[in-house]
């Protein structure tokens, strides 16, 4: 999905920024109209966003690109369970069912690119709607055998009311 994860330098630079420019506006957008908290959640670097939610609060987390993606769809595309475990622990209002501009939520997402621990995760502990579908009338359990994922498939197979 074209996620990188930055080296120990990039903390560095952050931190640098944050103490000798001391007022970065975090909420410029890029080319995609992402902010920098929706770059670093695709990029997997907890540390950052760590750092980020320190500095900064409350952010919104149901912010979105051009795409209609949040922070959350994003680290859902990318597989990066640590990033997604932390904005649903631990920043409020988080919006687990939000969808993109096709209607798709970080579920169905997660779903079609396959990642299992991504899509446990979101459906037994962060609840997210299983019967949602998007603007061709799929479901996340549709992504997952659409998209070849046995393991996802399977994980379906243990929902009660729902295999």
């Amino acid at each position: 999905c074209g996620c990188t994860s930055l080296s120990s330098s990039a903390m560095h630079t952050v931190k640098y920024l944050f103490e000798t420019i001391g007022n970065v506006d975090l909420n410029i957008r890029d080319k995609w109209s992402r902010t920098a908290f929706m770059i670093v959640c695709e990029n997997g670097q907890e540390y950052i966003l760590r750092y980020f939610h320190k500095k900064l609060g409350i952010v919104d987390v149901n912010d979105t690109d051009k795409n209609g993606e949040t922070a959350l769809i994003l680290a859902s595309i990318c597989g990066n369970i640590d990033i997604i475990k932390y904005l649903h622990k631990r920043i409020g209002n988080l919006d687990v069912d939000a969808s993109d501009s096709n209607e798709m939520t970080a579920l169905m997402h997660a779903c079609w690119e396959g990642h299992d621990y991504v899509v446990e995760y979101l459906i037994w502990k962060a609840k997210a709607d299983l019967y949602i579908e998007d603007d061709r009338g799929w479901n996340a359990k549709t992504y997952a055998i659409r998209s070849g994922h046995d393991e996802v498939v399977k994980l379906f197979r243990k929902i009660p009311f729902f295999s």
